[in-house]
């Protein structure tokens, strides 16, 4: 697989996150270093409580560090006002979630197109986007289905084509096979290693599922607000 991995996608350089908690401040980042490369597959694995999706949050500059940088495609999203970073963030990052979070009055081929119709395309293609996208993600045969007629392996595909849609340089997700059952994950996980092989997607994945998190190029473990490499990472073949 040919892949240009010396693009960096996502950078983070002294990054800290401390909240005020009423006389005592949290810190729940400390000099976080990490470097995502175009096609790389990250995990971040940690017990709950660790900040793994306060670290997502900020990466993907849906919250703010305290101190140190965040760089996507190697532009500083402390330097840009909101709109900027905003439009920064659509354009280059997809997000899943646990929950998928999908609009329930409108049909699995309408969630898909939101991002480019919020983005400014012409309605009919961004369905025509939003069909093809389905289709990667094998849901060619439900596109008119809305999120309750769905299973909720299906629902989570349809997440994760929305977040594709716009041809994003990395997606994030937050335990994105945690609300699904066994059979079901391992399809989900599949079905992630197919798109990172055919688009070169990149990925930073958050997931208390071991077996996801040694399925990536990388793992790392976040520990009382530090970033590590994993150390059974290394032992995976």
């Amino acid at each position: 697989m040919s892949k240009n991995i010396r693009q960096v996608v996502i950078e983070c350089q002294s990054l800290n996150k401390v909240y005020d908690s009423g006389p005592q401040s949290v810190s729940v980042l400390k000099n976080v270093e990490l470097s995502l490369h175009a096609g790389e597959r990250l995990a971040i694995i940690g017990c709950s409580g660790a900040g793994k999706s306060t670290l997502l949050n900020v990466l993907g500059g849906l919250d703010t560090p305290s101190s140190g940088r965040v760089n996507i495609m190697g532009r500083n999203l402390s330097e840009l006002a909101d709109d900027a970073r905003g439009q920064l963030r659509n354009q280059y990052l997809g997000f899943v979630y646990q929950f998928h979070h999908l609009l329930g009055e409108f049909t699995a081929e309408e969630n898909v197109a939101m991002p480019l119709l919020i983005g400014g395309a012409k309605k009919t293609e961004a369905l025509a986007k939003a069909n093809n996208m389905l289709q990667k993600v094998g849901l060619g045969e439900r596109t008119h289905h809305k999120p309750s007629e769905l299973s909720g392996g299906e629902r989570q595909r349809v997440a994760i084509a929305r977040a594709i849609v716009t041809e994003p340089a990395c997606v994030l997700m937050d335990e994105p096979t945690g609300n699904l059952d066994e059979d079901t994950a391992t399809a989900i996980k599949r079905l992630l290693t197919e798109l990172n092989q055919q688009l070169s997607l990149s990925f930073i994945i958050v997931t208390h599922d071991k077996t996801m998190a040694l399925s990536m190029d990388r793992v790392l473990e976040l520990k009382a607000g530090e970033l590590h490499a994993y150390a059974e990472a290394s032992t995976h073949g």
